[in-house]
């Protein structure tokens, strides 16, 4: 009894469901109607100048309908209203009207919750034109080493977009748009990001120096290292070499999406202080952050940040060289330490 129950409600909720509705209003397939109902809902409300909110209301009202009916002929407009909010995501700070996002985190899990939609569509060209876009911002988000991976997948996979990061690097990088049939040399990212995985964090910082100094004009090359370095900036066990990838990044595109991505992932997730707070300072007085929206979708933790370090002596950038210089020494004498014990279990054996 309780099973028919339980169906009966399930059958009424259905008939009495906004696509049923729609299908029986306006004659409708029960496919068509689900995707009219869901258009409905992406223009629900307003959400102004609130990227994250266009983006989610977009994904949230298309995706049950994308994933249940993926071969359907109005797919592809659901994946263009889509990725019409991705493409807001890549803002150009030579361009007005588009801006950065407030909710990082939440969008982050959107945005890798819609990547596993799009893996499912049928279409290739569709689903790598998805997964372009979807690279795009997860640099924006400060994701480097997710859009890394995208690009990878692209380049091994779809033919269309086997020089993807050579692609990107030009919308992302170089505004002017020239020399687009410029292909990256794998041979001269290699020689430039062989020590960024050292185990040596001199060895490391000195990869990002060598970078730095490079004068790199091949934008691909350059799209490649800030790839890397930004996946440092979050992700390296040393935060020297966390706050040092960052200064890099700002030294090499600091006005790019890239290096708004790097602070502002900093400045959220950094677990040091004296990281965290050297982020937050360049939030406030960085002149190419100065000149965006950064600060003000930002402000609240970064004046919870500056607060917090009231009445704290934070050191100054001498102290800042000095502690790194020892930290350093410290890391290679661990490192020295090991090879010895190493050394000692092999001659035991």
């Amino acid at each position: 009894m309780k099973i028919l129950i339980i169906f009966c409600f399930v059958a009424i909720c259905f008939l009495i469901s906004p696509a049923a509705v729609l299908a029986k209003e306006r004659n409708y397939s029960t496919e068509d109607a689900m995707f009219h109902h869901a258009s409905d809902m992406a223009n629900i409300g307003e959400c102004e100048s609130d990227i994250d909110c266009h983006l989610r209301r977009a994904i949230n009202a298309f995706s049950p309908f994308i994933v249940k009916y993926p071969k359907n002929s109005n797919v592809r407009q659901a994946i263009d209203e889509i990725n019409q909010q991705l493409r807001m995501l890549t803002w150009n700070p030579k361009e007005n009207g588009l801006s950065e996002i407030f909710d990082l985190e939440d969008t982050t899990v959107l945005l890798k919750n819609y990547k596993s939609v799009i893996t499912k569509l049928p279409d290739a060209d569709m689903r790598a034109d998805s997964f372009y876009l979807l690279a795009r911002a997860f640099i924006s988000l400060g994701q480097f080493e997710v859009a890394k991976q995208i690009y990878n997948d692209l380049e091994s996979h779809y033919t269309k977009y086997r020089n993807a990061k050579s692609r990107a690097s030009y919308l992302l990088i170089d505004y002017s748009q020239n020399g687009k049939g410029q292909v990256l040399n794998t041979a001269n990212l290699t020689k430039y990001t062989v020590h960024l995985s050292d185990t040596s964090v001199r060895k490391r910082l000195k990869a990002l120096d060598r970078i730095k100094d490079a004068n790199i004009q091949d934008r691909p090359l350059l799209f490649s290292l800030l790839l890397a370095v930004g996946n440092l900036s979050e992700k390296d066990v040393s935060p020297i070499v966390r706050r040092h990838s960052i200064y890099i990044i700002g030294k090499l595109a600091s006005q790019t999406s890239f290096f708004r991505a790097a602070v502002g992932y900093c400045v959220i997730h950094e677990p040091d202080k004296r990281n965290q707070y050297y982020c937050a300072d360049l939030g406030i007085n960085h002149p190419d952050l100065k000149s965006t929206d950064f600060y003000a979708y930002n402000s609240e933790r970064i004046n919870t940040i500056i607060s917090e370090a009231t009445g704290k002596k934070y050191p100054s950038e001498e102290q800042l060289d000095e502690w790194q210089n020892r930290a350093i020494q410290r890391d290679e004498e661990v490192a020295e330490e090991l090879q010895r014990r190493m050394k000692e279990i092999k001659e035991r054996k």
